[in-house]
């Protein structure tokens, strides 16, 4: 039942189920990696508003979910995942011609590890 306490998930089947984020990461502004985050090998800023994300264990497929918060509801993302090791994002403010900018941002991915 769900108000036994004596119950557990084990962490390995956790870290397996597709509800449970695989990784998640707080990015400044400038494109560096705030801490806390999980999961996240290295962020490269290779551009305006341009980030590619490293992960430190692989997706088992390039089909996982990826969402984005940017630090206002000024601004929008798109992210694209790239390889079942990388995804990249860009912010953009919500202008009536959006440009890519640099914002600080907040990332999660979901979906199937190895």
């Amino acid at each position: 039942s769900g108000s036994n306490v004596d119950k557990y998930i084990p962490p390995d089947y956790l870290q397996k189920h597709y509800g449970v984020a695989k990784a998640w990461a707080m990015v400044a502004a400038a494109g560096t990696l705030n801490t806390p985050s999980y999961n996240i090998d290295s962020i490269t800023d290779t551009g305006t508003g341009n980030r590619l994300v490293i992960f430190d264990i692989d997706f088992s497929i390039v089909q996982y979910n990826v969402h984005g918060l940017s630090d206002s509801n000024a601004g929008s993302i798109y992210a694209e995942r790239t390889a079942v090791g990388s995804s990249r994002f860009y912010t953009l403010n919500n202008a009536a011609t959006p440009t890519v900018q640099d914002r600080y941002t907040g990332m999660l991915y979901f979906g199937n590890q190895s």
